[in-house]
């Protein structure tokens, strides 16, 4: 897709050099005709350099070392959920690193293995068509539907609700300080 979006604007650009190179050339040129073609070009190119800057931007902001995390704290709630993991530990280092101070580990790895049993019941229990979980929001749908589940595993939903919020304030702080600039 991106290919033929530079191909088409390659081609506007190169028929309006040429167009500009005819004019040009052309024994009864005027300069108006020689303005207009040259005021198309630039037009053009001020276009491609502002794409150019909003690519670039765009792949600065989602390259960040904070949507690897939250990637990995994902794959930690959709593996946990769905059967405990017998190898915890790379995981749980994973989320030392998202929030040391705000979640207890040690409990976290009690949850973690009892989780994907709670699942299975609520989704029996409330006879709820999930198959199998592949979302966040399914995870927060099962969660949701029985309070007894925030009781239960605390430091599962402060995780939970800590992945939640961190790409919301993080736009927040970003849109903040882009408007002080």
């Amino acid at each position: 897709m991106i290919s033929k979006e530079k191909g088409r604007v390659g081609c506007l650009i190169f028929t309006n050099t040429e167009k500009l190179s005819r004019i040009l050339q052309g024994s009864n040129c005027c300069l108006q005709d020689i303005l207009c073609a040259a005021e198309t070009i630039i037009n053009y190119c001020s276009r491609i350099r502002v794409l150019d800057v909003i690519i670039n931007m765009l792949q600065i902001r989602f390259s960040r070392t904070s949507f690897k995390l939250l990637y990995d704290v994902e794959k930690f709630f959709l593996d946990v959920s769905h059967d405990p993991l017998d190898e915890i530990h790379d995981r749980i280092q994973l989320i030392i690193e998202f929030c040391t101070r705000d979640i207890n580990v040690e409990k976290l790895k009690v949850q973690a293995h009892m989780i994907s049993d709670f699942f299975k019941s609520v989704i029996t229990t409330k006879q709820m068509k999930i198959k199998q979980i592949t979302k966040m929001s399914t995870i927060c749908e099962v969660l949701k539907s029985v309070d007894i589940g925030k009781q239960m595993f605390p430091e599962y939903y402060k995780l939970m609700k800590l992945y939640l919020i961190i790409p919301v304030t993080t736009a927040t702080a970003e849109r903040t300080f882009n408007a002080l600039n």
